[in-house]
């Protein structure tokens, strides 16, 4: 018998100018997990990428990590 003990999820998320997630998509890992992981990465909010003293959006690789204790 094979335990579970966890697993990853990887997203990308689109991250706007005042770090506010407006896009989320899987990118892999289990569908019993899919949804938790989209709910907590748009819930987030990020600091702000600065490029040139400017704020600007960004794609960024997210990886959830789902354990079992």
């Amino acid at each position: 018998m094979t335990f579970w003990r966890g697993t990853t999820v990887i997203l990308e998320a689109i991250i706007d100018e005042q770090g506010n997630v407006t896009h989320v998509q899987v990118t892999s890992g289990p569908g019993l997990l899919l949804a938790s992981a989209m709910k907590a990465v748009a819930e987030r909010k990020y600091e702000p990428t600065i490029l040139d003293d400017e704020p600007v959006a960004i794609r960024l690789d997210v990886k959830v990590q789902f354990h079992l204790s």
